[in-house]
Formats: C-alpha cells, structure tokens, sequence
C-alpha cells in the first residue's frame, strides 16, 4: 500500500508518540498522503499479552480527516526534539495531526472523566504540576523541586483560589510539594516509585501494564486542558503541549 507507514520505534510511552507524529509528518511531506500506520511493535512495555499485540487503538483513534496543505514544518526550532522549545512549535500545522492520529479512545475518554468527577477537577481552576524524574536524568539536567516550587508560589499568589494537580513518578517530589500545598490533587491510581534509575513502566507487574498506560494518557489529557502547568522538558512534558494545542500559560523550568 503506498500510503502505509510502518513504525517501529519502541521506548517509553511518549518517546513512541513523538517518533510516530514525527514520522507520519515527514511521510506527509514526502508524498502528500496521510498514512495508515502500523504501531502493532511500539509500545511494548505496556502490554500484557505477547508483545506482538497491536494496542494502539485501545489508546488512540485515528480520525476521518484530510488536510489540504503541501508541506508541515514541526517547529521553528532546528532541533524538533523532546528538549526543543516548545513554544517554536508549528501549531496550526502539527494540531491537525494530534488530533487526527492521537485523539483519545472512547477507554481513555472515560477514564479521563471518571478522574475528573471522582478527584472533582474544574480543568479551568486547576495549576497542573508535572514532573518526570527519575531515569530522564540520563538524558537531562533535571530541575530541583526547589525550582518547581519557586514558580507554583508564583502562581499561587496570584491565583490563590486555584488548586495543584501533581502528576509525578517520584514519590520524593509528590510529599515535597504536599508537604507546602496538603490541598494538592494526586490521582492515586497512577504509580509513583522512590527516586530511582528506572521508570515505572520497568517496575510495573504484566497485568497491570496495559491500564497504567489508558490512566496516564487519561491524566495526560485533563493535564493539557488545566489553565496554568508547569512542567519540566522531555517527551512528557512536550505532549503535554501538544494535547494542549498551544503554548498558553505554559511554563517550562
């Protein structure tokens, strides 16, 4: 089929996302078709059943969209990575394909509502708080949570009616922002570890798998429509980004 697209790519549940989206861009802009991609080898570390099962539309749908433009430009920025800033990214070009390939299935749409009426969260009176630590810091410097409390301070001075969303996979950094805000929302369904040298994906049992990853892409989505987030660079906080749709009230430490 000239229009099929196969992707490979196999790592953390974000890092599969950023090189699925970037190649079904750069597949558009070589033969200006919008493929039908083969996902049946990623995300391998969260399946439970052999590795070989394709999950990829018990996460996403792909919807019955066209575009009628000749060439997509991901970013301003050269680098067009996880680290890049994502305020130089092409919105109006890369929206089209967020939503077209990674809107959230009917599974992840109910779970997202199922968080929100269960933790009673008004998206627009919300700061989302999100922080990836543990093995990122292999490709990253990562900020203190020092750094992270500095800009929630911040904001919560000027929005003292607002309230935390943390989403975080050290326990560490969880109690430390508890610690100053006790009102903070933490969704406990999403695991947490001790600061460590792994990610949770390599600590999680197979037959729990499959559901941290509809729970964190249901988290990711009500995090992306919150009105303030802070968060730190690396493949989730750039989707952050992209399920938002914009740059707005954004910021990166």
């Amino acid at each position: 089929m000239e229009n099929k697209l196969i992707v490979t790519h196999d790592a953390g549940f974000f890092s599969c996302c950023t090189i699925r989206l970037q190649s079904i861009i750069n597949f558009y802009n070589k033969t200006g078709l919008l493929p039908e991609v083969d996902s049946s080898r990623q995300w391998s570390n969260y399946k439970d059943d052999p590795q070989y099962l394709d999950i990829t539309d018990k996460l996403f749908k792909t919807k019955d969209t066209i575009i009628d433009k000749k060439q997509i430009l991901f970013s301003d920025d050269d680098k067009e990575d996880q680290f890049s800033d994502y305020s130089q990214i092409n919105f109006g070009d890369v929206n089209f394909f967020v939503d077209k390939y990674f809107s959230p299935s009917d599974d992840v749409e109910l779970i997202k509502l199922f968080f929100i009426k269960k933790y009673n969260i008004d998206v627009n009176n919300i700061i989302s708080v999100l922080f990836r630590g543990n093995d990122k810091s292999r490709e990253i410097h990562l900020p203190s949570y020092n750094q992270f409390l500095i800009k929630i301070d911040e904001l919560k001075l000027k929005y003292p009616e607002f309230k935390l969303l943390i989403q975080t996979d050290e326990n560490e950094f969880c109690d430390f922002i508890k610690s100053k805000y006790p009102d903070s929302i933490v969704i406990q369904e999403l695991k947490r570890i001790n600061r460590s040298d792994t990610a949770i994906q390599f600590v999680t049992p197979i037959g729990e798998r499959f559901n941290l990853a509809k729970n964190f892409l249901g988290v990711m989505k009500i995090i992306s429509e919150t009105s303030h987030l802070i968060t730190n660079k690396g493949n989730v906080g750039m989707w952050s980004c992209l399920f938002r749709g914009n740059f707005n009230n954004v910021h990166i430490i």
